[in-house]
């Protein structure tokens, strides 16, 4: 997913479907923005690929795919953050 803020660039990866309560979700993302100086106020949107994807949609899960197994050439702007029991956990700063 990809957290639309006017701060930093943040992807996180969650497991499909995305969990639900919405409102837990919500709360993990919390400790998340407040680390960047944010509150979930200042979120513009969130945006996740398709389960269906596209072609294009395709080829950027394979780069998302990448830069979450470790690829340093792969999305460098972005801080990226893993899913794992309820919080997320930061997997790699920006590479600027």
């Amino acid at each position: 997913m990809n957290v639309i803020t006017p701060g930093p660039l943040i992807y996180l990866r969650v497991p499909k479907p995305t969990p639900k309560p919405w409102k837990r979700f919500l709360a993990a993302l919390t400790p998340v923005m407040q680390s960047h100086d944010l509150r979930q106020k200042d979120i513009v949107a969130i945006e996740s690929l398709d389960p269906d994807y596209t072609p294009g949609e395709a080829a950027f899960q394979v780069t998302l795919d990448a830069a979450f197994s470790g690829d340093l050439s792969r999305l460098r702007s972005f801080w990226l953050y893993d899913w794992a029991d309820w919080t997320f956990t930061l997997v790699r700063e920006p590479l600027l």
